[in-house]
């Protein structure tokens, strides 16, 4: 071999040599972003975990005091509430890298979906006596969109700031537009942000909008706020002017006729019921029977719908729950999908395949921790009247099982 030879053998080997190396290099860093990712993930979610197991705890030890039950209660309700957002936000992540996020388009007016975020944060605010100062545009200010996830996105932005505002101090919201868009502001007079954290803000790894206190909600509010204004063909930004002058969040959409989102789906699931609604308790004579495999939910749903006035029975598994309906009549089923020894679709197939005077056409509620729209066509497809996600929110399961026993009366 030359000595020309040899040299571009030399050459070729180094290139891909670097090439390998880099190649390496970028799989490390892949791989310690990603650790970065679910350590961050695990954090947020042991939060609210770690209130529970010590509220839970202190009832354990001190039953008897009314007012340490009504704090222990409130607490286990915030942090149960807390772990449901932050657990739907991830799907919504999910859905989102996997292009499954979909948008109910419409033209729809900003100012009443930045009103209804408003009141739907007050209760935040008021708990710190934090003052929320608004001011919107009183001209029409429509954009193409989805009004329940655009509600989300201001209720984000919102809830972010007032976690990150001193007591007693105040939270500004502004709707405003320029000739081609609209645009939302969320000012707060907490901490601040450093300005070399500002780009990485509405990233997933990142939590929170000020310098100390982070909350754990927050951080993924915030990188799914970012995801759905994209998907609106908009954007979103934080600003500071540094350390102990506060924070402004703002979103900038496409006023209606100048693009459009690119998604659209019909899917809605329901939400939480506020903290302190009342219970439409109305199942006055109505017979109900659960199919719950796990025997704590089984009880806790039994009693609920017991409250409310129903006769209940609960059993924990679709063999025992044929065993009942063949004892006699009831009005509403409601079924866990997932159970060992026969699911709830297997369950509800063998019930439609008895005749109508022995149950076979009773109405009936899907109960499961499976979310998202493929599951909930599939429960519908499946002879389910209804569909519940779990946690299951006591006053929609009363709300549901109502409905379909007035169906059942009516019959």
């Amino acid at each position: 071999m030359d000595s020309k030879a040899g040299s571009e053998e030399i050459r070729h080997l180094r290139m891909e040599l670097k090439r390998e190396r880099g190649a390496r290099a970028a799989a490390e860093a892949a791989n310690q972003a990603s650790d970065e990712m679910l350590n961050s993930i695990s954090h947020k979610l042991r939060n609210p975990l770690n209130t529970i197991m010590l509220w839970s705890q202190v009832l354990r030890e001190q039953p008897g005091d009314p007012t340490l039950v009504t704090r222990a209660l409130d607490g286990l309700d915030q942090a149960a509430r807390l772990q449901v957002r932050m657990i739907d936000t991830l799907l919504d992540m999910s859905r989102i890298a996997l292009g499954r996020l979909r948008l109910d388009v419409e033209d729809v007016p900003l100012r009443p979906i930045v009103e209804s975020a408003v009141e739907a944060s007050r209760p935040l605010a008021v708990a710190k006596a934090i003052t929320l100062e608004t001011d919107l545009a009183s001209g029409l200010i429509a954009v193409s969109g989805d009004a329940t996830r655009l509600g989300q996105v201001v209720w984000h932005l919102l809830s972010n700031a007032i976690r990150h505002t001193p007591r007693g101090s105040t939270v500004w919201v502004r709707l405003s537009r320029t000739e081609t868009a609209a645009r939302v502001e969320v000012r707060d007079s907490g901490p601040g942000i450093e300005s070399s954290r500002l780009p990485t803000m509405f990233d997933l790894h990142q939590s929170g909008g000020g310098a100390s206190s982070v909350d754990d909600a927050a951080g993924l509010g915030l990188s799914l706020t970012r995801h759905i204004v994209e998907l609106h063909g908009g954007m979103v930004r934080a600003e500071s002017p540094g350390h102990g002058e506060g924070a402004t969040f703002s979103l900038e959409l496409p006023l209606l006729g100048s693009s459009k989102p690119a998604v659209v789906d019909r899917s809605v699931e329901a939400g939480m019921t506020a903290p302190g609604a009342p219970m439409p308790c109305s199942l006055g004579g109505l017979r109900i029977l659960i199919v719950e495999d796990e025997p704590s939910a089984r009880d806790s749903m039994r009693i609920l719908l017991q409250r409310c006035g129903a006769e209940v029975a609960a059993v924990g598994s679709a063999r025992q729950a044929l065993e009942t309906l063949a004892e006699g009549h009831f009005d509403v089923l409601v079924s866990d999908i997932a159970m060992p020894g026969g699911d709830g679709f297997e369950l509800l197939r063998r019930v439609r395949a008895l005749a109508p005077e022995a149950g076979g056409q009773i109405p009936a509620v899907a109960v499961t921790a499976q979310v998202g729209p493929e599951s909930r066509s599939r429960a519908l497809a499946g002879g389910f009247q209804l569909y519940l996600n779990k946690p299951v929110d006591a006053a929609h399961l009363v709300r549901l099982v109502t409905a379909l026993g007035g169906r059942a009366r009516s019959a």
